[in-house]
C-alpha cells in the first residue's frame, strides 16, 4: 500500500499561551494506491530504509526525476542513512518530463528535457515525524569552513513554488562540525512542516538555514522541533520575500536560538529553552513576535532573551513571557530602549503611527487555531474523482465528474475525495462549471493536482462552499490555472468552516462562517460582512488588469487577521470598509510596478492595525495608508515611516480605531468618502447611490476623457484630490434629466474623490 500527503491541523481555543497544547510526531499518513504519489521505497528507486544501507544515490535519483513535476516524493516510517547532500538540482542541471513511470512498464523509461530546472515543484512527505529519519552518517561533513546541508532546496531566484518538507525528522548525527539541518527555500506556495531538526552532539552549525541564497520565500515554517546545533534558525538580509513561522520549539542551541540579519519574519508561538539569547534581530530586519516563551537556562542570567541591535532594525513583540534573562528585550537601535520585565505584554522598537485619535496599541484580535481535520487511514474509503469521469488533460469539463465524486463520498459517508497526481507531468483538470461542495466530505485533496478554470465561467466560481457544506472542511493541494483574469475561484457562502491550505485560488466569502488560509497564494479576495479570515503566509498578487485602487484584498465588514502577508505589483494592498476589522502582523511588500498614487492601506471608518515592511523594486507606495473617519480623509505619507530599503519604508505599527465606553475596539462614525471605486465601478453602482455620498475615482494618465453617469438623485459632482483641495465641479440644470458628464483628463494618475451633491 502507499501513503499520502497531508497537513496535521490541532484545534484548541486560544490560551495565552497557546504553543504549549501543540505536539509533533503522532500521525500516521498513508494514501490509496492510485492516488500518483511515489514511494522512495518501491522500484525503480529502492532506497533502504533500515538505518543500515546508504540510501543517498536512491534518493537523490529520485529528486533528480520528479522535481519540478508537482511530485510528491513518500518516505514510509524507517531510517534513511545518507553520506551526501540530498540536492534539488542547479539550474543547469536536466530535468525529466513524463517522470511518473508505469507500474506495468518493468523498464521505468523517462524522457530527458534539458530546459527544465528541478528547483521547484516538489514535496518530501514522511509517514509520520518521528517514525521517518533521514540521519546523516556520523564524521562526513566536517569542515565549518564549507558547510553542507543534509537537504538542501534550490538557490534564488524566487521561482522555488511549492517546495515541501513534511512530516519527517532530519537527524544530523555525530561529529558533523560542518554540517546543517536543512537549508530551505521555497517561494509563493512552500511549506515546512511537523519536522524535527535534530544534532544530539550539539557540533553542527545550523538547524535551519534560510540565509544561504537571496529570495526566499514567501513560506511557511510551522510545527517545527530543532534540539541542539550552534544557531537553531538563521534567516538573513535577501531583499525579498518574507517568511512566516508558527509553532517553533528551539532546544540547546550553543549561540543564538532564532538569528535574523535583515530579512522580514513574522513568527507566532516561538518557544526557546537555552543558555543563549532566544531571538537576535538585527541589520535592516524587520520582526513580528507574538505569543511566545523563552525560558534562559543555566548561563543566560547575563544575556538578553530577545536582542534588537546593530543598525535600525524593527521588532514588534506582543504576549511574551521570559525567565532567566537579564534583559527581556535589548534594543540598542534607534530608541535604545531596554525591558527587565519578565513579561512583555506589547513593545515597538519605533513610534506608532497614526492618523487620528486612537489607542496607540495593536488590535490584538483573539486567534483561532486552524481547525484539525483527522486523517483517514482508511484508505478504502477515499473517493477518486477520477473513477467519476474527471479525466485529466483532455480538455473537457470535468466539474461533473467532481461533483459526481463529492456526492458519491456523501451517500457513501466516505471523508476524503482525492484528485489523483497524473501518472506523467501536471494533473490538469477542467471546470467549466461549478462544482458544490456538500454532504459528509471533510478532506478534499489534490495530490499536487492543478483545476484549470475556462473563458466560459466568465464571473462565476470554479468552487462553491455553501449552507450544504459540511460543518469543517479542509482543501489542500490544490491550485487553480485561471483561464479568466475575473471572477472568484471559491465563493463561501456558509456559517461552516472552512480551510485552504497550501492551495492557490481566489476566494469570495460571505456569511457568519470561519476561513482558515495557510500557505496561501492568491491574485485577489473578498471578505465581506459576517466572515471570519484568520491567515498565516498569505500571499496575494494582483496583474494589471486587477482594480488597481480597489485592493488586492478588500475586507468589507469582516474581520481579517493575517499572520504574514507578503505581495507584488501596484496597487492598495488591502482596503478595509463596511465596519470590519483588519489586523496585519508582519508581511511585505516587493513593489515591482510603479504604484501610482495607490495608498497601500484604506481604512474607511473601520478598524485597521498594521506591521508591514516593504521592498522597493520599480517604485514605491506613498501615501501608506489613507484614512476616513467622522466625515474627513487624512493620509500616512511615506516619509512619516521609518526607510527600510533605499526609497522603502516599513511600518513598525499602524493603527487606526475607535474604542467604546469600554476600551473596546470599535469602528469611527460612517464617513461619506468612500476610498477608492474606479469610474466603471462607479457607473454600474449609479442606482444604489444615495443623496449625498463621497466615492473616489480612478484617473487613467492614458485616457484624455472619461465620462461618469449622473442618475436625477443628485444635482452634480466635485472633483477632490487626497489632500482634499477641489479641483472640479460640475451642476446640472434643473431641467435636466439622467445624463453622461465627460470629466476632464488633465488630473494626474492616481485617485481622485468624487463628491455628488444633493439637489
Amino acid at each position: 500500500m502507499k501513503h499520502m500527503l497531508i497537513s496535521i491541523y490541532i484545534v484548541t481555543c486560544m490560551a495565552v499561551f497557546p504553543f504549549e497544547l501543540f505536539t509533533v510526531g503522532a500521525e500516521n499518513i498513508i494514501f490509496p494506491s492510485d492516488a500518483g504519489v511515489v514511494d522512495v521505497t518501491q522500484p525503480p528507486f529502492n532506497a533502504p530504509n533500515d538505518g543500515a544501507g546508504d540510501a543517498t544515490d536512491e534518493l537523490q535519483l529520485a529528486i533528480n526525476i520528479c522535481a519540478n513535476n508537482d511530485a510528491i516524493l513518500y518516505f514510509p516510517d524507517g531510517v534513511y542513512m545518507v553520506s551526501q547532500t540530498l540536492k534539488w538540482g542547479d539550474n543547469s542541471a536536466p530535468g525529466f518530463v513524463n517522470p511518473f513511470y508505469d507500474t506495468t512498464d518493468s523498464e521505468h523509461v523517462w524522457t530527458l528535457a534539458d530546459t527544465i530546472s528541478p528547483k521547484n515543484k516538489l514535496i518530501l512527505q514522511g509517514q509520520s515525524t518521528d517514525g521517518t529519519i533521514i540521519r546523516l552518517a556520523d564524521n562526513v561533513f566536517v569542515d565549518p569552513k564549507n558547510p553542507q546541508p543534509v537537504i538542501f532546496t534550490g538557490e534564488q531566484p524566487a521561482q522555488r513554488f511549492r517546495n515541501a518538507i513534511r512530516n519527517m525528522t532530519v537527524d544530523v548525527g555525530d561529529g558533523n562540525t560542518g554540517a546543517i539541518g536543512i537549508q530551505f527555500n521555497a517561494s509563493n506556495i512552500g511549506t515546512v512542516r511537523e519536522v524535527k531538526i535534530i544534532n544530539e552532539d550539539r557540533q553542527a552549525l545550523v538547524g535551519l538555514d534560510m540565509s544561504f541564497t537571496g529570495q526566499i520565500g514567501p513560506c511557511l515554517i510551522k510545527n517545527v522541533i530543532i534540539k541542539g546545533f550552534g544557531t537553531g534558525i538563521l534567516t538573513a538580509q535577501t531583499a525579498i520575500n518574507s517568511i512566516t513561522f508558527e509553532h517553533i520549539t528551539l532546544e540547546d542551541q550553543v549561540d543564538f536560538g532564532f538569528r535574523n540579519l535583515g530579512q522580514t519574519v513574522s513568527i507566532r508561538g516561538l518557544v526557546s529553552k537555552n543558555s543563549v539569547p532566544a531571538v537576535t534581530n538585527t541589520g535592516m530586519g524587520f520582526m513580528v513576535l507574538i505569543d511566545c516563551e523563552f525560558t534562559g537556562n543555566s548561563g543566560a542570567t547575563q544575556m538578553p532573551a530577545i536582542a534588537n541591535t546593530a543598525g535600525s532594525p524593527v521588532i514588534f513583540a506582543r504576549n511574551i513571557q521570559t525567565s532567566g534573562y537579564k534583559w527581556s528585550i535589548l534594543n540598542t537601535g534607534v530608541n535604545g530602549d531596554s525591558l527587565t520585565d519578565e513579561y512583555i505584554g506589547e513593545y515597538v522598537s519605533h513610534d506608532v503611527l497614526s492618523l487620528y485619535d486612537t489607542p496607540l496599541k495593536s488590535l490584538n484580535l483573539p486567534v483561532e487555531e486552524t481547525p484539525r481535520i483527522p486523517w483517514d487511514t482508511d484508505t478504502g474509503n477515499w473517493v477518486n474523482v477520477g473513477d467519476y469521469g474527471a479525466i485529466p488533460d483532455d480538455g473537457l469539463d470535468d466539474a461533473a465528474g467532481i461533483q459526481a465524486a463529492i456526492d458519491a463520498a456523501a451517500s457513501q459517508g466516505a471523508r476524503t475525495v482525492y484528485l489523483p497526481h497524473r501518472q506523467y507531468g501536471n494533473y490538469d483538470i477542467h471546470a467549466d462549471s461549478v462544482v458544490y461542495i456538500r454532504g459528509s466530505v471533510q478532506r478534499i485533496i489534490g495530490c499536487a493536482a492543478n483545476v484549470c478554470k475556462g473563458f466560459s465561467m466568465d464571473t462565476k466560481p470554479a468552487w462553491v462552499f455553501g449552507p450544504d457544506a459540511p460543518d469543517t472542511l479542509i482543501i489542500e493541494h490544490i491550485g487553480m490555472h485561471c483561464a479568466i483574469p475575473v471572477g472568484y475561484d471559491m465563493h463561501f457562502n456558509s456559517d461552516k468552516t472552512l480551510i485552504m491550505s497550501s492551495c492557490g485560488m481566489t476566494v469570495h466569502s460571505q456569511g457568519g462562517g470561519t476561513v482558515f488560509l495557510e500557505d496561501f497564494a492568491a491574485l485577489q479576495c473578498e471578505f465581506t460582512r459576517g466572515t471570519r479570515v484568520f491567515a498565516r503566509q498569505f500571499d496575494v498578487e494582483n496583474d494589471e488588469y486587477m482594480s488597481t485602487f480597489r485592493g488586492k484584498i478588500l475586507n468589507d465588514g469582516a474581520q481579517l487577521w493575517i499572520l504574514g502577508l507578503k505581495t507584488e505589483r501596484e496597487g492598495t494592498i488591502i482596503k478595509t470598509t463596511g465596519r470590519g476589522y483588519t489586523e496585519l502582523l508582519g508581511g511585505f511588500s516587493y513593489t515591482t510596478h510603479v504604484p501610482g498614487d495607490a495608498p497601500m492601506f484604506v481604512n474607511e471608518s473601520s478598524v485597521l492595525s498594521i506591521t508591514f515592511s516593504e521592498v522597493g523594486g520599480r517604485g514605491t507606495y506613498d501615501p501608506l495608508v489613507v484614512e476616513t473617519r467622522m466625515c474627513s480623509l487624512k493620509t500616512l505619507q511615506a516619509d512619516s515611516a521609518p526607510s527600510r530599503h533605499g526609497k522603502a519604508h516599513s511600518i513598525p505599527l499602524f493603527v487606526g480605531y475607535c474604542t467604546d465606553n469600554e476600551n473596546n475596539p470599535v469602528p469611527s462614525e460612517v464617513c461619506p468618502f468612500k476610498i477608492p471605486v474606479t469610474f466603471d465601478e462607479l457607473n454600474r453602482q449609479e442606482k444604489r447611490i444615495p443623496d449625498l455620498l463621497c466615492k473616489t475615482i480612478t484617473m487613467n494618465s492614458l485616457a484624455r476623457r472619461k465620462t461618469v453617469n449622473i442618475p436625477e438623485s443628485i444635482a452634480g459632482f466635485q472633483l477632490y484630490n487626497l489632500k482634499g483641495r477641489k479641483l472640479w465641479e460640475y451642476r446640472r440644470a434643473d431641467t435636466e434629466q439622467a445624463c453622461r458628464v465627460t470629466v476632464p483628463g488633465n488630473f494626474p494618475y492616481g485617485v481622485v474623490m468624487v463628491r455628488y451633491l444633493e439637489k
